[in-house]
């Protein structure tokens, strides 16, 4: 699993990169950016499975990279991790479905404990997915078979 991470700020950047427990989530790869374009052309080379950025940043702000990356995918969790409380902010972090809005300065237990719930909401999101694609596959390869028994039922006079 690889994150993004995408912070103005040099020390928030190292800080995140060094206290969070990201192995202990699954995460075997954490990538940093500087600014939103710098993202962005991240996100285009291979996209994370989860993007924690901040939204005031030089370049491309933090509600154009969460707008470009949700074009790309609607479903990527995004963690908006921002020393800005205003209600623009929040606005436009709802209408792109952000999945938690954290503001700095925060605890890095705190942070990481809203990295987990995310990922594991995420987890069970695609498991969902998963079993439905399997139910799905299952019903279109056993209705032919099913509607076969039926006819002949109806044929034979036992239905």
């Amino acid at each position: 699993m690889k994150v993004l991470l995408v912070d103005d700020e040099l020390h928030v950047l190292e800080g995140l990169s060094a206290t969070i427990d990201w192995a202990s989530m699954g995460v075997t790869r954490v990538e940093t950016a500087e600014n939103g374009e710098e993202a962005w052309r991240r996100f285009r080379a291979g996209p994370p499975d989860l993007l924690i950025t901040d939204m005031v940043m030089p370049r491309m702000n933090g509600v154009e990279l969460i707008r470009r990356v949700r074009e790309a995918d609607p479903d990527l969790p995004v963690i908006i991790l921002s020393g800005y409380g205003d209600f623009a902010y929040t606005r436009e972090a709802i209408q792109h479905r952000v999945s938690r809005y954290i503001l700095k300065p925060s605890e890095p237990e705190e942070i990481e404990r809203e990295i987990r719930e995310t990922l594991a909401e995420t987890k069970r999101r695609h498991n969902r997915q998963r079993v439905i694609a399997e139910l799905r596959e299952t019903m279109e390869r056993t209705l032919p078979i099913l509607r076969e028994q039926f006819v002949y039922g109806l044929a034979t006079g036992s239905v």
